[in-house]
Formats: C-alpha cells, structure tokens, sequence
C-alpha cells in the first residue's frame, strides 16, 4: 500500500548548493526504502531523502537559467523525490537514485513549463507600436503552443522542451528487460563453441559487423563456409534462448 506524502517545512530541504555526499550502500538503499513503506518510518524517510539532496540540488541548478529561482526549483525537485519514495519498489531491480532521477527532473521541468506558460499568456494580446507611433492590440491567431520557446533561450532551453517519452516505471520496465536479455545472451553464448562465438561478436554484437571474407580470411575458411557457420550459431543460440525462457515460464506455472 502507497504511503501518501506531503512537502513541509519539516521535511529535509536540499539547499542549491549542496554538494555530494558518501552515497548509500545498496543494501542500507533498500533498508530504508522498505522501513518507510512497510513501517512508515518517517526517520527512515528522512535518511534517504537527505542522502538524495545533492540529486536535486543538481537537476534544480540545472534548469536555473529559465527564469525560477533554484530555491523553488529545489522545492519541486524535493517533491519529486518524495513521490519517488512514495512509489518506488525495491524489486524494480534498479538503485533507487536512478528511479528518482525520473521524478525529480519531470517535477523541476513541470514546474518550469508551467512557469513560461504563464508568462507567455500575460505577453499574450499586449498592446503594440504601429509604425506611426499609434498603440494597437494585437491577438495570437492560435494557442501558444509549449514546444516553442521564446526566441531569446537559444540552444540551452531548447532542450527543456524536448520530448520526454514514458514514465518513471516504463523506463525501469525497460531497463530491467534489457538486463535480463543481455544476461540470456551471454548465458546462450557460454554454450556455444568458442569459434561460433568468436563469429557471432564479429557479425552481430558489434556496431560495424565484420566483412564474412574478412572474417573468413581470418579463421582461415571461405565467406560461405562462415556464413554456414554463422546460421547454425544463430540457430543454436536461438534454441538455447527459447528453453531457457521456456523454463523461466515452467517456474511461475508451479507458483
């Protein structure tokens, strides 16, 4: 059950300028986690928070040149890793620093995005100087869009505006799955011979895949005879990664 969270004064304040502190160890990381979430230990929250305080201090100096004072920003940010705290779950299969990463920098960047929106509106509609010196209003033909930032941020705040796909979770989802498939990669290859592997890293796990006649040229066999060679590696790798998933699957069929 989610425990609820609200920002006070009471709560450790990570001032602008904090700097880097001894970071926890992962197993006191997730003593404390599991302290707050299963016996709501607000000392134990307490902990964990001010150990991320540089985190925030960071991501608040960050977006500084947007026009927020880095106190707010910090303010924000603090939010954000409270709610971190709020929902993260040990059994993510990450360090709780990256999870909260996530948050803090969506709550510093919703509360910048929402800051220009309401600058952009008072801007909206102010009376303008006709050539002959007349005032006149004038009126946007259409909504100021957010993905456009005013023409004085230049390339730094461009970047605020950047798409940020996903949540907090789905980037930890994906995370964990590419662990989890590097690791059945590298447990496949452990069964394959070393010449088969050897062919494998050139051809396929690697950013430029080596030539079959370079490659051929170098275990001393033809380009086709390589080529033979690499279909049945990826054949046997294949099956190797089908059991192996297909024996993970047995294993919460028991459950």
């Amino acid at each position: 059950m989610a425990t609820s969270i609200a920002f006070s004064p009471a709560f450790p304040y990570a001032p602008p300028h904090a700097e880097a502190t001894a970071l926890l160890a992962p197993d006191e990381e997730t003593a404390l986690i599991r302290q707050w979430k299963v016996e709501h230990d607000e000392h134990a929250l307490h902990r964990l928070i001010l150990a991320h305080a540089p985190l925030v201090a960071k991501w608040a100096r960050h977006y500084r040149a947007f026009g927020v004072s880095v106190e707010d920003l910090v303010q924000e940010g603090q939010l954000g890793l409270l709610k971190a705290a709020e929902r993260f779950d040990p059994e993510f299969g990450i360090r709780f620093s990256g999870y909260a990463g996530f948050w803090v920098r969506s709550a510093i960047r919703k509360h910048v995005l929402g800051n220009r929106s309401m600058v952009a509106r008072t801007r909206v509609g102010r009376p303008t100087d006709d050539p002959d010196g007349r005032r006149r209003p004038t009126w946007p033909q259409a909504d100021v869009s957010l993905n456009q930032p005013a023409a004085e941020t230049g390339e730094e705040r461009e970047r605020l505006i950047a798409d940020e796909s996903g949540t907090p979770e789905t980037h930890t989802v994906a995370s964990a799955n590419e662990r989890q498939r590097t690791r059945l990669i590298r447990e496949a290859l452990e069964s394959l011979d070393a010449r088969e592997v050897k062919i494998l890293r050139a051809r396929w796990l690697t950013d430029r895949r080596t030539p079959l006649v370079d490659l051929g040229r170098e275990l001393n066999l033809t380009g086709e005879r390589v080529r033979q060679l690499e279909r049945r590696a990826l054949d046997k790798l294949a099956a190797l990664l089908r059991d192996r998933v297909q024996r993970a699957a047995d294993l919460f069929d028991d459950v």
